[in-house]
Order: structure tokens, then C-alpha cells, then sequence
């Protein structure tokens, strides 16, 4: 599901060469860096040194090719294994719960998502299951807790549980995202639209594609053209443009002739529409490309990292 850019990289990508693919890379903070290797992407995680005190280095790799899911916490780690199985570790690397499950998910609200006999429900902080294993979805969906409810799928519809697994809102849309703002995007009938935590379809399901609500607004696609509404189903923003992306730290990115640039949630442009492709701003930055280069600009469009990189992702923390 192309819903939303929910999971932003930890920092950026950059495509590295053969010879610096096994070393580990010290350790500083919590990232994860994708590499390429022929046709295939590994992900590993490690610690740089400034917190190595704190957090000790974690890499994984191997004839497994294990993979660090996510680091949800400075706590409990999620770790898939290829054709292994998932489990749970400390910061440390230590397992936890002393389980093995089919699949886990990382740890959100106290809750993560775990694979038993080809289903999936929840455990708790302790390992144990409170969401029966019943549910179809896998890690491709969006099952962690936010505001208090999860994305879980049944016969391949997507509805909402709580925390006791009780199904608040049904399992009848095409597909459906995470809260965010008090709403949840659903699709149905081929059409997008969001609903409220108690399932009530406050804004109809009548846009040709939206995204999650930030700061107060949402991307919707209408005739051809994107925009903003509000919780009011007002076009605040009107669906004049070629593209656009999330708002983010207070901006968005539109794409006008080809081109992309930022507003504010006013509609007014802040940054001019000089770029051919414009990410989400992260910590004070977003990613921008100029003539097949990636670099980094602030909020007020001043060049911070120079357009050098073929590949980059956003900052985080």
C-alpha cells in the first residue's frame, strides 16, 4: 500500500562499495543504512560513537541474513531472520521472552505484532500474546498502535482494533492507513476518504488518492490535480497542482511545471519551484534534487549539504 511515507530512514542512503560492506562502522546513534549488492538490499543496523557508552553496537549479518526490522525503543529490537523465523532483543543483543514467533513487528504503544501459524495478532512489554494470532496482514501492512488503535486486515479488508483486541471499527475498506490526527485514511469503492477512532466516515470517500493528516492538513488527488482539506472538507489548499508530498515542520512540497519547490499552510510559496524532485523535511532539512543530485536545504532554501549524492534519505535524530 502506497498510502503514505510513513517510515522515514534513519539517516541518509548511500550506495556503498564492495569493501565497505562487511566492516561494522563504529557507533555513534541508531541507524539503519541500506546498501546494494547485485540485485539484492541487505539492512543492517549499528551504533555510532558518540552513544556507544549508552548503546552498544548491534550488526547482523551472516549466511541468514538477518535483519534488524526496527529499533522501536532504546529497549526491544524486532529482528526477522530470512527463512528463520522472528524474535526480540535487548540493546544489548540479548533475546528476549525466550520465544521464537514466524514473524515479528517492532513495538509501538506497548504493543508489537507477531506471526504464529500463519496469522498475526499482539504481545505485550512481557512477550505475552493479548491480540490472538487471527489476522491476515503481514509486515508490508501497517499494524502498529497509534492513538490507541491498529490497521489489522481479515479476508483481505482492513479495519481497526484496540488494545484488547476488540474490533472497534470493521473489517469492510479496500485498504486503510494509521491514525494520525484523529483520523485514519480508508479507501473503498476505489475511491479514498478518512474516518474518526469511532469509525464514523467523517470525510467521505471521494478523492482519486490523499495522504495521512499533518499539521492540520491532508494531501488529496481530485481530477487529476493535488491540494489540501482540513477536518472540515475545505480545500484550504486548492487541487491546482502536478504533485505534491506531506506537510512536514510547517511545509510541503508542490510540483508546478515540472518542477518542485515548498509552501507553508497558507498555500503561499516559501521556497520556489526550482528543483526536479523535493522530499519531506526531517530535523530542520529536506532532500532535494538538482540536475540527478541529491543535497539539502533548510527551511528558508539555503543549500546546506551540497547536491553531490546519487541516493539519500531523510534525517532523523
Amino acid at each position: 500500500m502506497a498510502l503514505r511515507n510513513l517510515h522515514k530512514l534513519r539517516i541518509c542512503l548511500f550506495t556503498l562499495p564492495a569493501f565497505a560492506q562487511f566492516p561494522v562502522l563504529s557507533y555513534l546513534c541508531p541507524i539503519s543504512c541500506y546498501f546494494k549488492l547485485g540485485n539484492q538490499y541487505f539492512m543492517k543496523a549499528f551504533q555510532l560513537l558518540l552513544l556507544s557508552m549508552l548503546v552498544p553496537v548491534m550488526c547482523v549479518w551472516g549466511n541468514n541474513r538477518k535483519q534488524v526490522e526496527e529499533q522501536t525503543s532504546s529497549v526491544i529490537i524486532a529482528v526477522n531472520v530470512t527463512h528463520g523465523g522472528g524474535y526480540f532483543v535487548d540493546s544489548k543483543g540479548h533475546r528476549l521472552f525466550n520465544k521464537q514467533f514466524e514473524g515479528v513487528g517492532p513495538f509501538s504503544e506497548g504493543l508489537a505484532r507477531v506471526k504464529q501459524n500463519e496469522k498475526w495478532g499482539y504481545v505485550n512489554l512481557k512477550g505475552e500474546v493479548v491480540v490472538p494470532c487471527v489476522y491476515d496482514w503481514g509486515l508490508a501492512d501497517r499494524g502498529e498502535f497509534s492513538e490507541g488503535l491498529a490497521c489489522v486486515r481479515k479476508n483481505w479488508r482492513y479495519g481497526f482494533i484496540n488494545a484488547k483486541g476488540e474490533q472497534v471499527i470493521p473489517c469492510i475498506y479496500d485498504e486503510a492507513d494509521q491514525f494520525s490526527e484523529g483520523h485514519a485514511l480508508v479507501k473503498q469503492h476505489k475511491k479514498y476518504g478518512f474516518v474518526n477512532v469511532k469509525g464514523e466516515e467523517v470525510i467521505p470517500c471521494i478523492y482519486e488518492y490523499a495522504m495521512a493528516f499533518s499539521d492540520g492538513l491532508a494531501f488529496v488527488w481530485r481530477n487529476g490535480h493535488a491540494g489540501f482539506i482540513n477536518f472540515n472538507i475545505e480545500e484550504v489548499i486548492p487541487c491546482t497542482y502536478e504533485g505534491a508530498g506531506p506537510f512536514s515542520e510547517g511545509l510541503a512540497s508542490v510540483k508546478q511545471n515540472g518542477k518542485r519547490g515548498y509552501i507553508n499552510t497558507k498555500g503561499e510559496t516559501v521556497i520556489p519551484r526550482t528543483y526536479e524532485d523535493a522530499g519531506d523535511f526531517s530535523e530542520g532539512l529536506a532532500r532535494v534534487k538538482q540536475k540527478g543530485k541529491w543535497g539539502f536545504i533548510n527551511a528558508q532554501g539555503n543549500m546546506i549539504i551540497p547536491h553531490t549524492y546519487d541516493e539519500v534519505g531523510d534525517f532523523s535524530e
